[in-house]
């Protein structure tokens, strides 16, 4: 199976037709958050529409969580509680936070939720599990990860094999490791680039290949 994560567009139109364009090469499209930014010119309810076009193209491999500009206040008809259940039902999500999908458990954490319990092949959120490289920002050296996410990946309670995050827009490290789960946050490309920041993850090969959207590129490999 092969996987694309991208992550804070943050109502960046080029990278919502970006992603449309390449979908067809995965068979999961994953954005974890900020899917709008309210502090934009442009205003929410065309955002939200942009959104929305992208989930109608990719209905049955398009799977998002919300982040902390998604949970804003917004103005009624689109508040929190209304835009992102409505949008989730055009998604591979639904109203459980767990899903199984071809054979995969794949759980996600809107902003503010609590971390679940138990076995999963992958959870999204978009703030990363707090001290590892994917939730210190870079040059300040600030890291703004979930604490209660990492206690749970400490503990064990919560044993994802993959966490798909973002929130931090230049992470020390674009891949960490939390015992047996390896974390990912792609970080955010300038504006100026027309290719947003992105990972792709090659279950079947167990490869994963970061593209920073200005031209740099790494990659590592899954462990057994």
């Amino acid at each position: 199976m092969k996987m694309l994560h991208v992550t804070d567009f943050h109502g960046h139109l080029p990278w919502y037709q970006w992603t449309a364009r390449q979908a067809a090469r995965y068979d999961l499209v994953a954005l974890t958050g900020d899917l709008i930014d309210d502090t934009l010119s442009v205003s929410t309810e065309e955002q939200i529409c942009v959104v929305r076009s992208l989930a109608a193209q990719l209905e049955s491999k398009l799977l998002i969580c919300g982040g902390n500009h998604d949970a804003r206040e917004l103005d009624p008809p689109h508040g929190y509680h209304d835009w992102l259940p409505d949008l989730r039902r055009h998604t591979l999500g639904s109203g459980e936070s767990v899903i199984d999908f071809r054979g995969l458990r794949i759980g996600y954490l809107d902003w503010g939720d609590a971390p679940m319990w138990g076995d999963l092949d992958l959870l999204l959120s978009h703030q990363p599990p707090a001290r590892c490289g994917p939730a210190i920002a870079e040059p300040e050296g600030i890291d703004w990860g979930d604490l209660s996410l990492r206690d749970y990946l400490d503990a064990e309670l919560l044993r994802p094999r993959l966490v798909f995050s973002g929130h931090v827009h230049r992470p020390r490290r674009w891949a960490g490791c939390i015992k047996n789960t390896v974390t990912l946050n792609p970080g955010q490309a300038p504006s100026a680039s027309a290719v947003p920041a992105h990972i792709e993850v090659d279950l079947l090969h167990r490869t994963l290949h970061w593209h920073s959207g200005t031209g740099l590129v790494d990659g590592r490999r899954l462990p057994e």
